[in-house]
């Protein structure tokens, strides 16, 4: 018998026609979800928000979802669980007063971190949260918006990153090219990536050193393209299963940042690893340069940590257990 989409869900290996599959589940419940919390508020605050709603149920999930609208939700969530009714009488005005065209995006845009964009100042919030990144010594992350010169330069390499990935994986390609509208670039301390549900369909990352060379940089880029992609899609996957069943508050050795991290991050980090190895050794089969061989090398010893801890200490779903698996057999 032919296996489903949702059957071929769990696995390492790019699967062609699931990342939209996916995106589209993604979308859905968005919307569900967004019903909901609007349809709270109305009881919270004591006023009708029918035109909210039904303004809502328009949205069609054949079209790509603003990451704003995720990060509208997000912030409808925060002002919830926290109480603050300011921010949820704001937060719903805004969502108001957005224009219809606003909704939805086309095509994929390279823009500068902007802290009045719900989708950038949701991933903020995080970030400066008690769960977000610190440096090595505790010390908070910075940043800072990108002027228009440095976007126009760091598209040039960010767009032969892409093509990179399109010649190496096609699949991965796929993906990125589904869930991926925009990419905004900051400059700052401490962090250096996220994407999140907070925003999603947008990688957020900091531009790199000035003084690397030209493969430098676009090694940089196709490391973080495939890296925030990879996250995307294992969320897609966990919808339909949570994969681990580990405690939040257990805490193991992480194959890339030097703190211990809970197994959630580091089941999410050992499938980005897997295949941000697999896109370096194809890159590798054309390019002999020493920055490609210098990361494919990395990602290589970072994976075999990763599976020992996880292989180890990971507690599975069944799924989550044959998910795992693909990723042994196809690390070699």
């Amino acid at each position: 018998m032919k296996k489903t989409l949702a059957q071929k869900h769990f696995t390492v290996v790019p699967q062609k026609g699931l990342p939209k599959h996916l995106h589209q589940k993604i979308q859905r419940d968005l919307i569900k979800e967004l019903i909901e919390i609007i349809k709270q508020s109305e009881l919270s605050l004591g006023i009708k928000l029918t035109p909210v709603i039904n303004k809502i149920k328009l949205f069609r999930t054949n079209k790509i979802i603003n990451p704003n609208l995720f990060g509208i939700y997000a912030s409808l969530v925060r002002a919830t669980k926290n109480g603050d009714e300011g921010l949820l009488k704001d937060t719903i005005k805004n969502f108001v007063l957005l224009p219809d065209k606003n909704f939805f995006v086309k095509g994929f845009s390279i823009v500068s971190f902007d802290f009045n964009d719900y989708a950038d100042k949701e991933v903020y919030e995080y970030v400066f949260s008690p769960q977000g990144p610190r440096s090595k010594k505790g010390a908070l992350p910075r940043i800072n918006s990108v002027g228009r010169d440095i976007l126009n330069n760091e598209s040039i390499y960010i767009n032969k990153a892409i093509g990179v990935l399109s010649k190496c994986t096609p699949g991965i390609f796929e993906e990125f090219r589904e869930y991926v509208n925009s990419v905004s670039l900051f400059k700052g301390t401490v962090l250096v990536g996220i994407t999140s549900m907070r925003s999603f369909g947008r990688i957020h990352l900091k531009i790199p050193g000035s003084k690397m060379t030209e493969v430098e940089k676009i090694a940089y880029y196709v490391e973080h393209l495939v890296h925030e992609t990879s996250h995307l899609h294992l969320h897609g996957i966990m919808m339909y299963d949570p994969l681990i069943l580990n405690k939040d508050d257990e805490r193991y050795p992480a194959p890339i940042r030097v703190d211990l991290r809970p197994m959630y991050g580091i089941y999410h980090a050992t499938f980005v690893l897997n295949r941000m190895k697999r896109v370096f050794e194809q890159w590798l089969k054309y390019s002999k340069e020493k920055p490609v061989e210098k990361y494919f090398k990395t990602f290589s010893w970072q994976l075999k940590n990763g599976i020992k801890t996880v292989g180890e200490n990971g507690k599975f779903t069944s799924n989550g257990k044959i998910l795992f698996e693909t990723i042994l057999t196809n690390s070699n």
